[in-house]
């Protein structure tokens, strides 16, 4: 084989070998690309899920106070309560009294 015909096997490999490492880039830039959309969608995905995440999450907030009542509120509540029907009963009994001339207690 003469140097002149090695020469075009050598100019015929590199060429070849430069086509398959830019075949080989493209292949890899358009996976990159593929990647990037696809990470895009997942943020703008979770973007929105946390945007109906905080939405409802403030709406929870919101119905706390109207929902909820304290224990200690609560309690309060009761002794009220119990305070007021214990006045009430001792009114009763007083007219109860005053009434019959006597206790049924």
């Amino acid at each position: 084989m003469s140097a002149e015909a090695m020469g075009i096997v050598l100019i015929f490999l590199v060429a070849l070998g430069a086509l398959n490492l830019a075949a080989i880039r493209m292949l890899f830039k358009q996976h990159e690309i593929g990647d990037r959309e696809r990470f895009d969608a997942l943020r703008r995905e979770g973007s929105d899920y946390s945007h109906d995440l905080e939405h409802e999450l403030s709406g929870v907030k919101a119905g706390l106070p109207i929902d909820y009542v304290r224990r200690d509120d609560w309690i309060r509540f009761g002794a009220v309560i119990d305070a007021k029907l214990d006045t009430v009963h001792r009114d009763l009994e007083a007219v109860r009294q005053r009434l019959y001339g006597q206790s049924q207690s």
